[in-house]
């Protein structure tokens, strides 16, 4: 009985033992990983092991991506070396303590740090959140030899080794999260910016004649030098809504007032540049340009005929993508789409063409949970020059990869292909500009030049109070080429759209130089809501130079607008003394702001037919009393904004030499 009790005992103490031993040994291995002591890790862990499983996971999820993604096996071949050395990295105690630390191998921040072969600040940030950070694991036997933890996305397997049980493998559930960035600081959201061009899809076209009879309204003449004539063909509102468009133009004649002929040509070298850099060929956010060769640098052209060849869809293949569709690849009949990530700021996807199709870039459309489209940053695109085979496509396609960067938080991802794209072929006649002389129309309008809607500041409801608050004022120096020293005074207002039309008053400001006051006039230059205030000496024939000064005083007053209304004139009405008539219209001074096509919002706006936006051709406000602008054609109404209330602010000015700020020169001058 003594025998037999001992051999229970001993064999119970061996199976304690047994079990007891491989969580003391992962109780020390996780003390070691959250210490980083690179000794006792190597105690605890068989490093080659662990490079192996790594590589065998990584090959695998590759191998995956792949079957979903067939992009990502060319990405995989291009970045095997990161990858390569990413495992190479992981070997390394101090990075496979941050993995086991974060659960997550993320390929971002390593290849940050093999970039530079140093750390990166961020990275640095975080072991520092790591090291505090308490790791939460459990683990079990789940086989005689095999004891596995489980740390949070992450499972680490220690095998008993020579009576010692030690991490061979590490298990991951997402082992390329290349979306994500990290677990460091968190980000700052970037909140909804909405596109106010409003994008427009592009159509199929099956009506060739309106395109034909768009393009003999594109093209219009700009200025003439040395020979030449620019010339602009505008194509944003042709039936597709395509910014790709690559019209190729064929001059036939030009000609003067006198109707003579005074086209001339490229000579060989000309010709030979322009068919290297693809002039005359592409146009950029639905604008052309190019020149016309005249025989004469003396010569004054008046109207270019010429003859427009460009390719429009036939077919549009369009996808509506979200979250639900995330690495699920879409299909069309020609077309296929993989949305890879949407984020805050950011979308991410995959699409592929027909690699016999000629090139087409997708119209891109993003919307936010309203439905409203945000604002397209940028955007980074990779495409690998070989055609992609695969299982899931017919025929070898064109792959592209594309990354861009969004103004909010992305809701829903819209994507539109033209293809099957059909040659038209339209003369046109390119006019130039209409003269106007001293705010008179001396040449007639004879077609209606269009303009891209533009991106507009909101204007808001806004307090005195808030106002004042926003006012910033300072005083400068900067030097110039020739190394003479500028002095100005500088006034920031409120950053929203109502201080382009604020009105400041300067003249209750005195400036002295050497304690002897000034007599000088100011001379405001102003840039949206910024104004740099100079000031002239005041002489009677209004020569009078810059004077520089040490010392501002007085009052500064601002009538800032707090609140709008826009309301719509129509042809042949008068509202609130706005009245237009044809391409005219005059509106008094007053609570109608001073029209400038500078700011990001302008006091009117005028529209032809469908809504298409006119182009300014001359703002007359300076020749007459009261403000006349003329529009390069006959707006069917016009949306004038009107101020409703404005705010008077007193702001004491009190600067010198001790609140002087010298700002850096553009040409490398203190």
């Amino acid at each position: 009985m003594t025998i037999k009790k001992s051999i229970l005992a001993l064999i119970t103490v061996v199976l304690v033992t047994y079990i007891c031993t491989p969580y003391y040994s992962a109780w020390q291995m996780m003390k070691a990983v959250e210490s980083g002591s690179a000794e006792q890790m190597q105690r605890y862990i068989d490093f080659p092991k662990v490079q192996t499983s790594i590589k065998q996971q990584m090959e695998t999820a590759l191998e995956q991506q792949t079957r979903e993604d067939p992009m990502m096996g060319v990405m995989a071949k291009m970045f095997q070396p990161v990858f390569d050395k990413i495992v190479e990295e992981v070997l390394q105690p101090e990075k496979l303590a941050e993995v086991i630390r974060t659960g997550k191998l993320n390929a971002k921040r390593t290849t940050e740090k093999t970039a530079s072969g140093k750390q990166a600040p961020s990275e640095k940030k975080e072991k520092q959140n790591y090291e505090a950070k308490t790791v939460s694991w459990y683990a079990f036997l789940d086989r005689p030899a095999r004891f596995r933890i489980a740390v949070d996305k992450m499972v680490l397997y220690m095998e008993l080794q020579n009576w010692q049980w030690r991490m061979t493998a590490v298990g991951f559930d997402d082992l390329l999260n290349m979306d994500d960035s990290g677990t460091g600081s968190r980000k700052e959201i970037i909140a909804d910016e909405i596109d106010t061009t409003n994008p427009v899809p592009p159509e199929a076209i099956t009506d060739l004649d309106s395109v034909r009879k768009g393009i003999a309204n594109t093209f219009f003449l700009g200025n003439s030098f040395n020979g030449y004539t620019q010339v602009e063909g505008v194509f944003f509102y042709l039936p597709d809504n395509s910014s790709n468009i690559k019209p190729e133009v064929t001059w036939i004649d030009a000609l003067d007032a006198e109707n003579r002929s005074i086209l001339g040509s490229f000579s060989d070298k000309e010709l030979e540049d322009r068919k290297k850099f693809r002039q005359g060929i592409n146009s950029v956010k639905g604008t052309w340009h190019d020149k016309i060769p005249l025989k004469s640098a003396e010569d004054n052209i008046v109207s270019a005929k010429g003859i427009c060849k460009i390719e429009v869809p036939t077919k549009i293949e369009k996808y509506k993508l979200d979250k639900s569709h995330l690495k699920k690849m879409q299909h069309n009949e020609l077309t296929a789409v993989t949305l890879s990530k949407v984020s805050n700021g950011n979308v991410s996807l995959s699409y592929y063409v027909p690699f016999a199709h000629p090139k087409v870039n997708p119209a891109i459309i993003v919307r936010n949970k309203n439905g409203k489209p945000l604002r397209q940053r940028g955007a980074f695109s990779s495409a690998p020059e070989d055609p992609i085979e695969s299982t899931k496509f017919k025929q070898a396609m064109r792959g592209v990869t594309t990354s861009i960067t969004i103004a909010g938080t992305p809701e829903s991802v819209e994507l539109y292909f033209p293809l099957k794209l059909r040659t038209v072929e339209s003369e046109f006649t390119a006019t130039a500009k209409p003269e106007v002389i001293f705010g008179e129309l001396k040449s007639p309008i004879t077609k209606t030049r269009y303009e891209k809607p533009l991106r507009e500041s909101e204007l808001k409801i806004v307090t005195k109070e808030q106002v004042r608050k926003g006012i910033n004022i300072s005083f400068h120096e900067e030097t110039y080429w020739d190394k003479t020293r500028q002095r100005y005074f500088k006034v920031d207002l409120p950053d929203v759209a109502n201080s382009f039309f604020a009105r400041p008053n300067f003249k209750n400001l005195q400036v002295t130089f050497q304690g002897k006051e000034l007599d000088v006039e100011p001379m405001p230059n102003n840039i949206n809501r910024i104004y740099n205030v100079t000031f002239y000496e005041n002489t009677e024939d209004g020569s009078g130079k810059v004077m520089n000064f040490d010392h501002i005083e007085g009052v500064l007053r601002i009538k800032y607008p707090a609140r709008f209304k826009v309301f719509k004139v129509s042809q042949n009405e008068t509202r609130n003394d706005v009245h237009l008539d044809g391409a005219f219209l005059t509106y008094p001074d007053g609570d109608i702001p001073y029209y400038s096509n500078v700011f990001n919002t302008r006091s009117v706006i005028a529209y032809g037919k469908n809504n298409r936006q006119i182009s300014l051709l001359d703002n007359s406000s300076i020749w007459q009393k009261g403000n006349k602008l003329i529009f390069w054609g006959r707006p069917e109404y016009v949306d004038v904004k009107k101020v409703v209330e404005w705010i008077d602010i007193e702001v004491p000015v009190n600067l010198g030499l001790k609140d002087l700020q010298i700002d850096k020169s553009l040409y490398g001058m203190n």
